[in-house]
């Protein structure tokens, strides 16, 4: 019988469990990729490739800018993940505090991100519409893989964990229209009259409004908590593109439209200008 584990690789599994570390995972979905492949036929190749290609720059960006070491990036067709290290893995208490400065960075890069993919290049890629999910998570296994002879071909790290599964499961509860984030992430930012506060240099503020939910989760025996960070602009960028058929017994797209016409109109003079100055930022030339 053969046996393809060589002493080498049974010693690392030994040692691969004393390795734990702590970090951010970002993970970002292509929304109803089933029937974007049937409506851009052969394009929908290479807009996944492009939303390959700048998901990698700006996971290398983040990595750099925050010292983080960016342990894996990986692609499942539709889905983009990514894990960043920030610490080894130590004291429980101590590795539940995510640090604010790089849980603010990462959040402000997911919103830049997804930004410049349903505004910025959405010409080019065709309206996707991503969901997105942010997680600070602990206890997480890092798994060397080996290279491909001397070409190092396939060289790098796999991530391993309950807190991975965990934040794959969140995936579930994401849209357009909202980020979702796990508890420690979300204790970790900074709060400005119960609102998150997100800056760009000066004068460009962003603030989102933190919705608790409490659901169950495959794979955990209680019902788990977890947040959706939203504002108005992002909700109604989700309904202005949400399609009305007339083939399903379904009105919801035409009421939350009326409801968001309805509320421009009301709140028209109201509407905060730090939201403005930043969705004119993203939206510059599209708008």
């Amino acid at each position: 019988m053969a046996d393809f584990f060589s002493g080498d690789t049974l010693d690392q599994l030994k040692n691969e469990a004393k390795k734990r570390c702590n970090g951010f995972l970002i993970l970002f979905d292509i929304k109803d990729s089933t029937a974007r492949k049937r409506e851009y036929k052969d394009r929908w190749v290479a807009q996944t490739g492009a939303l390959y290609d700048a998901f990698t720059a700006m996971c290398v960006d983040v990595s750099r800018e925050l010292s983080l070491e960016l342990l894996n990036i990986k692609f499942r067709g539709d889905g983009l993940m990514a894990f960043f290290k920030s610490s080894d893995a130590s004291r429980k208490a101590a590795d539940e505090r995510a640090p604010s400065e790089a849980s603010l960075s990462l959040l402000r890069s997911a919103l830049e991100f997804r930004s410049e993919v349903h505004i910025g290049r959405a010409d080019e890629l065709g309206d996707m519409r991503l969901k997105t999910v942010l997680t600070y998570l602990t206890g997480i296994y890092p798994v060397s893989i080996k290279g491909d002879g001397d070409s190092g071909h396939g060289q790098g790290y796999d991530v391993l964990g309950r807190g991975i599964d965990f934040a794959h499961r969140l995936e579930t509860f994401g849209d357009a229209s909202h980020i979702v984030v796990n508890d420690w992430l979300y204790e970790s930012l900074p709060m400005v009259e119960e609102s998150v506060e997100v800056i760009w240099q000066e004068h460009n503020r962003l603030r989102l409004d933190g919705i608790r939910c409490k659901k169950r989760i495959k794979g955990w025996e209680q019902p788990e908590p977890f947040w959706l960070l939203t504002d108005q602009n992002m909700i109604r960028e989700t309904i202005e593109y949400l399609p009305a058929s007339p083939y399903e017994n379904d009105v919801r797209a035409e009421l939350f439209r009326y409801y968001i016409a309805k509320s421009d109109q009301i709140g028209a003079s109201e509407a905060p200008l730090e939201a403005d100055n930043v969705r004119k930022k993203w939206g510059k030339g599209h708008e």
